[in-house]
C-alpha cells in the first residue's frame, strides 16, 4: 500500500442521518481533488454510519471504483461516544489491506476522525509533529498519507 486517505463525510441530515443533496455534492468535488492522488487498485472501506456509507458508495462512483461494504471495516471504524472503540483494529485492518490494494480509502464521520488525523501519521511515521498540528479533519476533506515519502497533506 502506497497511500491511506481519511474522508470525512459531507453535510448529513441530522434527522436521517443520510448525505444531503449538498453532502453528496460536496463529496463529488471532493473526488476530484482525490483524484490525482489515488492509486489504482484502490479500496474504500466505510464506516458504518449512513453517511459515511453514502459518502463511500458516491465517492466510488465519481473515482470509478467499487465500493462493497464489508463487515469488518465497519467493526473496525465503530465509535460510542465519540472514542474509536477499538484503535488497534483500525491497524489490524490496514496492515490486512496493505498488501492488496495501492490506495486506501477510509470513509468516516466526526466522531471517527476528528483526532484520527494526527494519530495515524504518529502510528505509521513514529513522528507525532507530522502532521504540523492539524488535528481535525473538518467535513468534506480528506487526508491523504503518502506512506513511501511520510508525507501527509489534507486536500
Amino acid at each position: 500500500m502506497k497511500k491511506i486517505v481519511l474522508v470525512r463525510c459531507g453535510a448529513h441530515s441530522r434527522r436521517s442521518g443520510r448525505l444531503t443533496d449538498r453532502g453528496n455534492r460536496q463529496v463529488v468535488k471532493l473526488a476530484e481533488k482525490l483524484r490525482p492522488a489515488i492509486q489504482k487498485p484502490a479500496l474504500i472501506l466505510a464506516s458504518p454510519l449512513s453517511r459515511a456509507i453514502d459518502a463511500a458508495s458516491a465517492l466510488a462512483t465519481a473515482l470509478h471504483l467499487t465500493f462493497k461494504d464489508k463487515e469488518h471495516a465497519r467493526r473496525a471504524l465503530q465509535t460510542c461516544d465519540g472514542r474509536l472503540l477499538d484503535p488497534a483494529a483500525i491497524v489490524d485492518l490496514i496492515r490486512d489491506q496493505a498488501d492488496r490494494c495501492e490506495t486506501l480509502i477510509l470513509v468516516g464521520h466526526m466522531e471517527l476522525v476528528q483526532d484520527f488525523p494526527g494519530w495515524l501519521a504518529s502510528l505509521l511515521f513514529d513522528q507525532p509533529g507530522c502532521m504540523k498540528g492539524e488535528k481535525n479533519l473538518h467535513a468534506q476533506y480528506a487526508l491523504v498519507v503518502d506512506c513511501d515519502s511520510e508525507t501527509t497533506q489534507i486536500v
